[in-house]
């Protein structure tokens, strides 16, 4: 047992950031980060509408800059890397949703591919992206199967529970919770993993966040890993059972949807106005659902098949397509 974990967890001597294939983008809380899988040399410019910045850092792994509609970057370590970012400057946008990927490369990679087809503008992971959160071949298999997407977009992730411990995660990805702008919607992103009741710090953050964007007049989607409403075997969790204290807010802010994952199918549910979407079959084995279970949202849609959901925002409104990697369309619907 002792033998199996050396060669399958992060040792004391490994740099956790060697488990990255690519450079990766992220976004958040107003700045974009690049991570690199071994330490560079760097220039980044970010140009904005009051003209252009340049930074010159030697020797990192990492650099952030505040958000910007276009960056730019050259970096040079045992290899040389380069990209651009350039932020949606259309009145048109797409994203794509999808999770639970977990260690099942094969069919994530099929699920993977049939995203990066639809040429979204950035994708949003929902969670257990790995086993287990210390298992470094398994972080190296699903940045391997992401990278040629991500090195040249954005990709967010949300902290599932097969994540933990959350080490490597927090040191590679993202913040716990955060949120994000794109085009003129705001993304809200929770960690369920953390308490959300009512005097918790990300709870009060929350009420932040939305009440932010109800000032701007933005509408607003909300991302987590485990979901508010399910048909699946999930519903019995105390977590699950635990968030329902969020529908109230939820409802005041008019949230037009809430994504998440965690039981392994497609679930479409609605209550109140807002729409609850379980995205969990990104590769992972499926879950049957209990049609007859109790809710207290109305069960809308669903199907037990691996899938991606997504999201086409323009000025005639937002559509939301459920599709297997084959193509088939699961469910379509309207915002």
């Amino acid at each position: 047992m002792f033998v199996a974990l050396a060669l399958f967890t992060v040792s004391l001597g490994e740099n956790t950031w060697n488990l990255l294939s690519c450079p990766v983008w992220l976004h958040h809380d107003g700045y974009i980060e690049v991570r690199f899988p071994e330490p560079v040399d760097l220039v980044a410019t970010a140009v904005d509408t009051t003209g252009a910045s340049t930074v010159t850092i030697k020797q990192t792994h990492s650099v952030s800059l505040p958000a910007a509609s276009e960056i730019h970057y050259s970096a040079v370590g045992t290899e040389k890397y380069a990209a651009s970012l350039v932020f949606d400057k259309s009145d048109k946008l797409s994203f794509i949703v999808y999770g639970d990927s977990r260690h099942f490369e094969k069919r994530h990679e099929s699920v993977f591919n049939a995203i990066v087809k639809e040429k979204p503008n950035f994708v949003i992971h929902l969670g257990d992206m790995v086993d287990n959160g210390l298992f470094s071949d398994q972080w190296r298999v699903f940045f391997r199967v992401t990278s040629s997407y991500w090195a040249e977009h954005v990709v967010y992730t949300v902290r599932g529970n097969h994540e933990s411990p959350f080490n490597i995660y927090d040191q590679l990805l993202y913040p716990p919770y955060y949120s994000f702008k794109r085009g003129n919607i705001t993304f809200i992103v929770l960690d369920t993993n953390q308490s959300l009741e009512q005097s918790s710090p990300q709870r009060s953050w929350f009420l932040n966040e939305l009440e932010k964007a109800r000032q701007d007049g933005r509408p607003i989607f909300v991302f987590m890993h485990h979901p508010i409403f399910t048909k699946g075997p999930h519903r019995k969790d105390e977590v699950v059972k635990r968030l329902q204290n969020l529908v109230p807010l939820l409802e005041e802010f008019g949230v037009k949807a809430v994504f998440s994952a965690h039981d392994h199918n497609y679930q479409h549910f609605w209550k109140n106005g807002v729409h609850y979407v379980i995205t969990g079959g990104g590769g992972a084995g499926l879950y049957g659902v209990n049609e007859n279970a109790h809710t207290d949202a109305e069960l809308l849609n669903y199907a037990v098949k691996h899938h991606y959901v997504l999201v086409k925002i323009s000025k005639s409104g937002i559509q939301v397509l459920v599709k297997t990697p084959l193509g088939e369309v699961l469910d379509e619907f309207h915002l």
